[in-house]
């Protein structure tokens, strides 16, 4: 800082970390401070787009939110984040940013073995020296994919660049100390489809370590282009169930209002028997519990989790009747992985999945998402529906179910805040008050999208 009109301190001088640069400077600005950035340790990347294939550039320019965020992460002097829509194309624009920087190292983090190794596997293909550390790897390259958990043992290199994917989650204390260690010196990217919205006030640590968003697709945008499917949201009113006290625990009001309400899973039930058998149908549920319930009513359906913490929801379960469930209540992870790729090639239709299936998941051909579980985290459901915008041949739009929970105050702010959650995002959302099976089965009278 240069002159200040008003002294703040002796030399004027003032250090903070580089995603912080924006906010203090407007502060000081509007302060009426003169204010000149000297930024210290600012990595230099080298881009060589001829290294971008044929195939490459015919895809790029059908995608002009790519190649603007390809220019940011070279041209922008420091970090940001890019708030884009699940669906959109985050691991795509990854491996072109890591082909066009041949020279830098890059490591590319994420929450979740699934998500890294889908990211791993997508990166592999295209480029060759990439390697990998977490869940049992710890292959360090030029470009490295790690898991969120593993990045402290990416701190003996000097990284060029940081792109992160699901930013939202870098905000924790470990992780953000483990990124502020690792990654001082370099550029830092992130992605996430819900960059705000933590209930934490982890917000402003992740703004700390990567900057402001410098870079928004909202849906609609994103839509005209033909990055994702348009989303109609159906929300059916849930009018049963128990009637709770002001000062019930919360997991009590979920575990019988949501989970083993009777009258909310047949409602759930009989939405998902008119769903045509062809389309492919996913409920999305919050426990293993919930899981279990459902798997009653809906005997066509798999069931995909990590395990049973209630041990009670095994007494009336005949566990031999469920691929993939042990007695003690775990559930088998390589049969786990093989439902996930059996879904992810459409040759599983219907299941019912905890959220192990929130991320790190590429279900293109998702016609039907049915949100069971009741939550309203602003970020989940952003990114939970987002398994719906996949774009796919023959694919109009995708189909999101949520249920609006009258029989409690409780529940039902959190129906409404979902439901403002999917119109602020520009999703087209219809309510059924009080639907009877005819109303069900007159709105998917009409078939496949």
């Amino acid at each position: 800082m240069e002159q200040p009109l008003h002294q703040i301190s002796e030399d004027g001088i003032f250090e903070t970390l580089a995603g912080l640069e924006k906010r203090i400077v407007l502060r000081l600005q509007n302060s009426n401070y003169r204010v000149c950035i000297q930024r210290l340790l600012q990595k230099k990347l080298k881009c060589n787009l001829d290294l971008l294939n044929a195939e490459d550039m015919a895809d790029l320019d059908d995608r002009n939110d790519q190649v603007n965020v390809l220019g940011l992460v070279v041209d922008e002097p420091g970090g940001f984040i890019v708030n884009c829509p699940t669906g959109w194309g985050k691991s795509y624009i990854i491996t072109k940013i890591c082909k066009v920087l041949p020279q830098a190292k890059i490591a590319v983090v994420a929450p979740g073995i699934d998500v890294t190794e889908s990211l791993y596997k997508q990166l592999k293909r295209q480029i060759r020296d990439v390697g990998r550390v977490g869940d049992g790897y710890r292959d360090i390259r030029r470009i490295t994919v790690s898991t969120m958990e593993s990045v402290e043992r990416l701190k003996k290199v000097d990284w060029d660049l940081l792109l992160f994917d699901e930013v939202h989650r870098a905000g924790g204390p470990a992780i953000a100390n483990n990124l502020s260690e690792v990654f001082h010196t370099a550029k830092c990217v992130g992605f996430s489809a819900s960059p705000t919205g933590r209930t934490d006030n982890a917000d402003l640590v992740v703004e700390a370590l990567f900057g402001k968003v410098a870079y928004k697709v909202d849906y609609a945008e994103a839509e005209a282009s033909g990055s994702v499917v348009p989303i109609r949201a159906l929300m059916f009113g849930s009018d049963y169930g128990p009637v709770f006290k002001a000062y019930t625990p919360p997991v009590t009001r979920n575990r019988y209002g949501l989970w083993r309400n009777g009258d909310r899973n047949e409602l759930i039930a009989e939405i998902a028997k008119q769903i045509p058998d062809d389309d492919q149908t996913l409920i999305m549920v919050a426990t293993a519990d919930h899981a279990l319930q459902l798997i009653k009513l809906l005997p066509d359906y798999k069931v995909v989790f990590s395990q049973v913490s209630n041990k009670k929801s095994l007494q009336d379960i005949d566990v031999t009747m469920i691929p993939g469930l042990q007695f003690n209540g775990q559930f088998d992870k390589k049969y786990r992985n093989y439902l996930t790729s059996q879904f992810e090639k459409g040759v599983l239709k219907k299941a019912i999945a905890t959220g192990v299936w929130n991320t790190g998941v590429d279900f293109k051909q998702l016609g039907y998402l049915i949100r069971a579980e009741g939550l309203s985290s602003d970020i989940q459901s952003i990114q939970t529906p987002g398994r719906l915008s996949r774009t796919f041949d023959g694919k109009e739009y995708g189909v999101l179910i949520d249920f609006i929970d009258t029989f409690d105050p409780v529940l039902l702010n959190r129906s409404n805040k979902r439901r403002r959650a999917y119109v602020k995002t520009g999703w087209d959302v219809q309510e059924i008050p009080s639907p009877g099976p005819t109303d069900i089965a007159g709105i998917f009278a009409g078939g496949s999208k």
